[in-house]
């Protein structure tokens, strides 16, 4: 693949994740020293785009790019952001939301629940190449554009399966995916209406906080909805309604997308077994573990493991 990057370092400034990020505006709140990704932090870069998978931690960043920055989140995560010289107000983003920022916008972002999100950094010509082949009256981007689409979010899920499963060669494939990104999230932007509603009825930050905690406390064994539910003060229809609007998916959902996410940092990080493995991540068997896995990724634990070690 091309080596050149659509940016590069700027003075006071360290690379993380591939977005250049004020040496002191940079902290690790809950995860590994962020001088460099988790093993299964991936970047790939062509000509004109850089793809990043980005690990699912808590950060805090702020940054400031001259390029297109197309994000899609994987699950639901709340934070703080702010774009321009504005103070960071309480924000939340959905499970397979996809943002477009264009660039020149200073952005901070204050994750403070775990966030796994592809984040793509576009030149400007590239952008505009395809802004033009799919709608000739677009006129540019204002400011962040957000919107859940599952095309989109299917997309995005090949995009992390082939960046993990085929680190070779994939370059051309990328950028495909990539140009298929922008074309329907630009119909999406000159679509009326088609910004996110937020929901209203949500987890108050304080209550989901604690209610996350605790479930990544259980990942090793049965976590039961209703006992969550009970520890929020709700009844279990009224929790789950409220869970999903605050993390973008069903109780469920979002603790197997958890169980997944530890099992990931295990396969990379240890030498445990498949058995072992499941067992540490609450799955009943490995076949159990095998079937969710190649559900959320496209392939096996044993092959992801192989694709990680290869590239």
């Amino acid at each position: 693949m091309n080596s050149r990057a659509p940016f590069g370092p700027r003075a006071g400034t360290t690379r993380i994740s591939g977005i250049d990020v004020a040496t002191d505006r940079f902290v690790s709140v809950n995860g590994p020293a962020m001088d460099r990704l988790p093993d299964w932090g991936l970047s790939a870069r062509t000509g004109q785009v850089e793809y990043h998978l980005h690990p699912a931690i808590e950060y805090e960043v702020h940054y400031q790019v001259p390029v297109y920055v197309l994000i899609h989140a994987y699950a639901g995560a709340e934070g703080r952001f702010s774009m321009g010289e504005a103070a960071p107000g309480p924000w939340r983003i959905d499970a397979r939301t996809t943002c477009l920022v264009p660039p020149g916008r200073r952005v901070r972002v204050i994750q403070t629940s775990p966030l796994e999100f592809l984040a793509l950094g576009i030149e400007t010509e590239r952008v505009e190449r395809v802004a033009r082949a799919a709608a000739p009256d677009w006129g540019g981007l204002d400011g962040m554009f957000k919107t859940v689409d599952p095309a989109l979010a299917a997309l995005c899920m090949e995009v992390r399966r082939s960046m993990i499963a085929e680190p070779l060669g994939a370059g051309g494939y990328l950028d495909s995916l990539a140009d298929a990104l922008l074309t329907r999230l630009l119909g999406w932007h000159l679509a009326p209406g088609a910004e996110l509603d937020e929901g209203p009825e949500t987890l108050s930050p304080a209550i989901a906080r604690r209610i996350a905690d605790s479930v990544e406390a259980q990942l090793d064994g049965p976590i039961r909805v209703a006992a969550l539910a009970e520890e929020a003060g709700l009844s279990r229809a009224h929790f789950s309604r409220a869970f999903a609007n605050r993390f973008g998916a069903p109780p469920r959902a979002w603790i197997l997308s958890r169980r997944i996410a530890r099992a990931r940092m295990l396969l990379t990080e240890t030498d445990m077994t498949a058995s072992d493995i499941a067992l540490r991540c609450g799955f009943a068997t490995p076949s159990h573990l095998t079937t969710a896995f190649r559900k959320e990724l496209g392939l096996t634990p044993t092959d992801y493991r192989r694709a990680l070690a290869q590239d």
